[in-house]
């Protein structure tokens, strides 16, 4: 049996003997390789901190409030509305974009020029995060280009090319069908 310890970046704390013994029987299985160790995730405040549930104190189109459990954090966007409260057009939005900035109660502050490409980046992350929370795994959009449709018919040829030759052909007799009369 292979020594998970053998390398220079073992754990220094002993495993206990039954996460010891599951190790064992994955590698053995084959599912873990000598070189892959078993590392515990220390506990820390951060750690209890990001499992605790935030109490929302305010939450509007543009900003919001978070009671935590070592104070509040707060976020906001600014130019993205006028004083109406209707949303500025994309020109005015390009010439000057949004800013996100986050603050807690530490007196700690960040901000974000939310540009085009950034807040769209930002969007899918965050939305993956929020299904992430309800269990569901959200996958990325996929954007189209020119090069992912060509790429997405030579895929579908190579799979299945009786399917899409007798598509084509189907077209092809509708085309002239209707031609004709």
């Amino acid at each position: 049996m292979a020594d998970l310890n053998s390398n220079n970046t073992a754990p220094e704390e002993e495993l206990d003997k039954e996460t010891q013994e599951e190790l064992d029987s994955e590698l053995e299985a084959g599912a873990l390789t000598p070189n892959q160790r078993y590392e515990p995730i220390p506990e820390d405040d951060d750690e209890q901190l990001l499992r605790s549930k935030d109490t929302v104190l305010e939450d509007e189109e543009a900003y919001a409030i978070f009671k935590q459990d070592d104070g509040v954090v707060s976020w906001k966007i600014e130019n993205l509305f006028d004083a109406e409260g209707k949303q500025y057009s994309k020109r005015e939005l390009n010439a000057n974009p949004p800013v996100l900035t986050i603050e807690g109660s530490n007196e700690a502050k960040a901000e974000f020029i939310l540009t085009k490409d950034f807040s769209r980046s930002m969007s899918e992350i965050l939305n993956r995060v929020h299904y992430g929370y309800y269990g569901l795994e959200k996958k990325p959009k996929k954007h189209f280009t020119v090069a992912s449709a060509k790429q997405a018919i030579i895929d579908a040829v190579g799979a299945r090319p009786i399917g899409v030759a007798s598509i084509l052909l189907l077209s092809i007799v509708v085309i002239v069908g209707l031609v004709a009369r």
